[in-house]
């Protein structure tokens, strides 16, 4: 796995998040961009670490867990908490990060991605 494209996406979350809380839009569409590909690296090394060192997770993998980040995040949050609010723009942005994920395989992983996923 290529950890400096992780590290990449911390930094822009870090700086996203705290040193440029108030750029909008992008403020919180970089977030939710990056979601899915920081979600699915920790989930990788997870199953790597407990059960297959190999694994890459296949592009339907990705895409449910984009539709789980949506349904959740911009379905059910919101009617639970009043500090979620329900956005179409962060559910094209979690599926739009899980497209980066499955497109450009060889930013996350090293060669194995081009003949395993």
């Amino acid at each position: 796995m290529r950890t400096g494209v992780f590290l990449l996406m911390v930094f822009i979350w870090i700086c996203n998040r705290f040193l440029f809380p108030g750029v909008i839009p992008f403020h919180s569409w970089i977030s939710d961009f990056i979601a899915i590909p920081v979600f699915s690296f920790f989930a990788t090394i997870s199953i790597r670490k407990m059960h297959n060192h190999h694994f890459i997770p296949s592009p339907v993998q990705v895409i449910w867990a984009a539709l789980i980040f949506s349904i959740w995040f911009e379905g059910i949050m919101p009617l639970r908490d009043a500090r979620f609010t329900a956005d179409g723009w962060d559910v094209l942005c979690y599926f739009a990060g899980a497209g980066c994920w499955i497109r450009f395989p060889f930013l996350f992983f090293r060669n194995e991605a081009a003949t395993e996923s």
